[in-house]
């Protein structure tokens, strides 16, 4: 892990990230998807490496125009907004910007310790699911979506509704079938 070719990875991962997470419109995906070629011929773990330190960086990045103008560079970073200008506002950039970083790098140690104790529960957990868990998780995940109408149950109903009702027109993603396309042709 210490080879100095994995250390220049997280060196460049990390700029470029904080350049792309400062460019609004541009997001950590958007950039892996954008450096995966220029990984095709580097080891695997420097590759990994390399793109694990853009896409920290680039979620942290995003937090930078979030606080010095109040435009996100990430859509993760609109929250950063709220506060973080206004303390631009008040002459205290500096220290929005370093809250804003010891958050992101807490967030990202802590979930990363998460991952490493929960993973495994998980995964077993996640393949012993059948149909009727199945099921059960997708009424559970559009009783959330309904709620989300507030004090209205029946707007958030109907959008949930609507929901479905346009998921079901085009093609089946697991069998391929045409469903609901009125004999047009779908190319």
């Amino acid at each position: 892990m210490t080879q100095w070719q994995n250390i220049v990875a997280i060196i460049a991962g990390s700029i470029i990230g904080y350049l792309v997470g400062a460019l609004p419109g541009l997001s950590a995906g958007m950039a892996i998807a954008l450096l995966l070629p220029f990984t095709f011929n580097l080891p695997p773990l420097t590759s990994l490496v390399l793109l694990t330190a853009l896409y920290g960086a680039a979620e942290y990045g995003g937090s930078i125009t979030a606080v010095t103008i109040n435009v996100p560079g990430e859509a993760g970073s609109t929250p950063t907004t709220f506060d973080g200008y206004q303390l631009t506002k008040k002459g205290l950039p500096a220290k929005a910007l370093g809250v804003s970083i010891v958050a992101s790098a807490y967030a990202g140690i802590t979930s990363t310790i998460a991952l490493i104790l929960i993973s495994i529960p998980l995964a077993r957990i996640a393949l012993s699911f059948g149909p009727p868990e199945y099921f059960a998780l997708g009424i559970f995940g559009l009783t959330m979506v309904a709620s989300l109408g507030g004090k209205s149950w029946i707007k958030g109903f109907i959008a949930v509704f609507f929901g479905l009702l346009i998921t079901t027109i085009g093609i089946d993603p697991v069998s391929g079938t045409s469903r609901y396309i009125f004999n047009t042709k779908i190319t």
